[in-house]
């Protein structure tokens, strides 16, 4: 008994292949562009709409922070500037004046204070050297919409903390202090951004 066995050359395949391969690649396609929306979506951004946290919100203005203590005077320019330093590091807002802006951040600093951290001298055992001080920062922030007055975003009592070393000169403490408020700023004014655009 005689197989005959029919071979279809690749170049001489019939349609219904060439529309199998077609819909194959238009779900390859779909596929990407799904998998694409759960990322932009999952970094906390709408397009057109603002971020997930500060929905309608694409401008927003931080006028300087309030303070209830005077230890630091100056300490809530200083916390306001470094929060907008951070919306300009990223995509997710733009900066603009309290009477234009989608939504103001009203915040006010509840608690700024240094305590010294002491180390024995290795002299006498009962004498202590204060060589370092650690700052203490607590804010209220909240961001407010502009249109209806809404409170879209509350972190209260937002802190943190960072050292400084003493001077030998009073002056010298006084500028260490200042670069360890700067550096206390950057850093939680960057993770209150996050959590804001988050909307955690």
């Amino acid at each position: 008994m005689t197989v005959t066995v029919s071979v279809t050359d690749a170049g001489n395949r019939p349609s219904g292949f060439a529309a199998i391969q077609t819909r194959s690649r238009a779900r390859e396609r779909l596929a990407l562009i799904a998998m694409l929306a759960v990322l932009v979506t999952s970094c906390g951004y709408k397009f057109g709409r603002g971020p997930r946290g500060l929905p309608g919100v694409q401008t927003i203005a931080i006028p300087p922070f309030e303070e209830v203590s005077s230890f630091e005077l100056g300490a809530g320019a200083v916390l306001a500037a470094a929060l907008r330093r951070a919306v300009l590091a990223s995509d997710g807002l733009q900066l603009a004046d309290s009477e234009v802006a989608d939504a103001r951040v009203e915040g006010r600093v509840l608690k700024l204070r240094a305590s010294s951290i002491a180390y024995p001298t290795g002299v006498d055992p009962g004498e202590i050297s204060v060589g370092e001080y650690r700052l203490d920062v607590a804010v209220d922030v909240k961001v407010v919409r502009r249109s209806d007055g809404k409170v879209l975003f509350r972190e209260k009592r937002f802190s943190g903390l960072e050292e400084y070393l003493a001077g030998a000169e009073p002056i010298a403490t006084t500028e260490n202090r200042r670069q360890a408020l700067q550096r206390l700023a950057d850093r939680l004014m960057a993770d209150l951004h996050d959590l804001m655009l988050q909307g955690f």
